[in-house]
């Protein structure tokens, strides 16, 4: 006994309805998944409101996930140190000494504060997501900025370059009548190198 295999043909409006529920299903996967995103997104932004984003490091340190004024508070106490430290230039005779007290020595934790948050909130979408990308994923570590009286250190400098600095002097000859009436050897002169001096401090 033969037996005949009909194949089924689908009309073309069953043909349009599955394309319309696969549509459909696409639509609604797409928009759980926006939503889902949005959603982790908000969390994210929520958890790390007034807070360092993660990756974000100042000289190394990891501040992930804390406030500014917890920055500004780490590097006051990391400055406390400078205010014993004693600085004596001396040359022959001549001698000054400063203190990193009085030359205010510390670190910038304002600014490092500032730094820090303000990685991720630019206010350019493409930027701050890169930004945030980055820093999650390689990590962003950003230098402190030390700050002195450069004022007071000038002026110690300019005092100090009075009483060591002259000038060089040529030789000189003088003749009259055939005998010299005027000698003098000619002098190296020499001067304070107030540049390699401050590198020596910071």
């Amino acid at each position: 006994q033969d037996i005949l295999m009909v194949k089924e043909k689908k009309s073309p409006a069953t043909r349009k309805t599955n394309f319309l529920s696969l549509i459909f299903i696409v639509v609604v996967i797409l928009l759980i998944s926006f939503f889902l995103f949005a959603f982790l997104v908000f969390q994210f932004e929520r958890s790390y409101s007034q807070k360092i984003y993660p990756g974000i490091r100042v000289d190394g340190i990891l501040f992930d996930g804390k406030k500014p004024e917890e920055i500004e508070k780490y590097f006051i106490q990391k400055s406390l140190p400078f205010e014993g430290i004693k600085f004596t230039f001396n040359f022959e005779d001549k001698i000054s000494t400063l203190s990193g007290k009085e030359l205010a020595i510390s670190y910038d934790s304002k600014l490092s504060a500032a730094q820090a948050y303000s990685i991720g909130r630019s206010g350019h979408l493409l930027s701050d997501t890169y930004q945030k990308w980055r820093a999650a994923t390689v990590g962003i570590n950003l230098p402190s900025v030390l700050k002195i009286n450069s004022d007071l250190l000038d002026d110690t400098l300019d005092r100090l370059a009075t009483a060591i600095d002259y000038p060089s002097q040529d030789a000189l000859f003088k003749f009259e009548n055939g005998k010299v009436t005027l000698f003098r050897i000619a002098k190296s002169g020499r001067s304070l190198d107030k540049k390699i001096t401050k590198q020596m401090i910071y």
